[in-house]
């Protein structure tokens, strides 16, 4: 009896501890068809204050989240250099996206870019882009989309609003994005414009809008599996 004792107190104390952690976590309940359902941030899973027996638990509560299918995606951007349109691309990007088919407010996404990969054209544009006036990719070696809303607009087209984060610097955009089932899962296409001065993409000199404009166009191409469609 002692040691049933001693395997099942910790085991009650964990349990009788995560339901108390629960009631703190407010903001992770929705309500749903008169339901409560809870919903816990995938990131929480990496506190070391989580014990094994409340990662069991958590886990299959995240397993909806899927990442990017990495083969045929694509992220490029086209800027205007004395008005001539010059094209790059960031070759690594990666990202988790939830598609509810039946309740679009229910999707989500979140996108880092890797701006260390980015193609600018040429051996010399590549390494001039990564110094501190543009991207200063030392000190802000990634870029980073997270949605905040997700509306339909008909006919399998839908509006995503979210922060887009480079540099170190936070802004909201809207991308519209364009869906096609495929596969079982889902392929995702838009385009959208951003304001390089915005977060700080090309200071001093470069500020100058007459040499390179402020205006840059973004499109992107991905491809979400079946495992993230609800």
């Amino acid at each position: 009896m002692t040691k049933l004792n001693k395997v099942v107190t910790p085991v009650k104390t964990g349990v009788q501890w995560f339901a108390g952690y629960l009631t703190r976590l407010d903001s992770g309940f929705r309500r749903n068809d008169e339901k409560v359902v809870f919903r816990i941030p995938c990131s929480l899973v990496n506190r070391s204050e989580i014990g094994a027996l409340v990662l069991l638990l958590v886990i299959p509560l995240c397993a909806d989240a899927a990442p990017l299918a990495r083969e045929g995606g694509k992220l490029e951007f086209v800027s205007k250099q004395m008005g001539v349109p010059v094209k790059g691309s960031f070759t690594r990007f990666d990202g988790d996206i939830v598609i509810d088919e039946k309740n679009p407010a229910n999707s989500r996404a979140t996108v880092t870019v890797d701006i260390d990969g980015i193609d600018a054209g040429s051996d010399d544009a590549n390494m001039e882009v990564r110094r501190k006036p543009w991207f200063n990719v030392k000190v802000y070696p990634k870029a980073e989309f997270v949605s905040t809303s997700v509306t339909s607009a008909g006919n399998n087209q839908y509006r995503v609003a979210g922060k887009l984060t480079i540099k170190g610097i936070t802004r909201d955009v809207t991308v519209p994005v364009a869906a096609k089932k495929e596969k079982g899962g889902w392929l995702l296409e838009g385009r959208f414009t951003i304001n390089r001065l915005d977060f700080n993409i090309g200071e001093g000199a470069w500020a100058d809008v007459s040499t390179v404009a402020n205006a840059v166009e973004v499109n992107f191409r991905v491809t979400v599996p079946a495992s993230g469609v609800k």
